[in-house]
């Protein structure tokens, strides 16, 4: 007798995993919106590095009244594009946060079905055993009964 395992919560256990994977592909998203923010908010500082050094050499060699309120609202500028990325990183990493919360629960999720599928088949595996023995045991009883007659 050749019985087969058939895992009836199968399905369920392939959209547990289908969530896991869809979850990974949105954290994987969020991690690279994170880093893109933090990218620009480096170049947004860089820039703001090197206009802070013009200023400088600017100062020194005695600048213009309307050049220095050219270089304040390049400053103000700059300080806004770095304040609009910090809150840009802000968000991202809350979305990150979720989307690694939201894999965690997947995760378990498909850790419990996976479970129970192995304790179900070890079940199975051991109820089939025992049917095998039982037909073999009955075998070798008819068989010496026939023997001894």
């Amino acid at each position: 007798m050749l019985a087969h395992f058939v895992f009836r919560l199968q399905r369920l256990l392939d959209l547990r995993e289908q969530s896991v994977k869809e979850c990974q592909k949105r954290l994987a998203v969020a991690m690279g919106a994170v880093l893109d923010a933090q990218a620009e908010l480096h170049c947004f500082q860089v820039e703001r590095q090197e206009l802070q050094a013009s200023w400088q050499t600017a100062i020194a060699v005695g600048m213009r009244p309307e050049t220095a309120v050219t270089y304040q609202r390049c400053f103000g500028n700059l300080d806004h594009e770095c304040q609009r990325a910090s809150t840009k990183i802000a968000a991202t990493q809350k979305e990150e946060l979720a989307c690694r919360a939201l894999l965690d629960k997947a995760l378990r999720q498909q850790k419990v079905l996976e479970k129970l599928r192995e304790r179900t088949k070890a079940r199975f595996v051991l109820e089939t055993n025992r049917r095998e023995q039982a037909q073999l045991d009955e075998f070798a009883v008819l068989r010496q009964a026939q023997e001894t007659r």
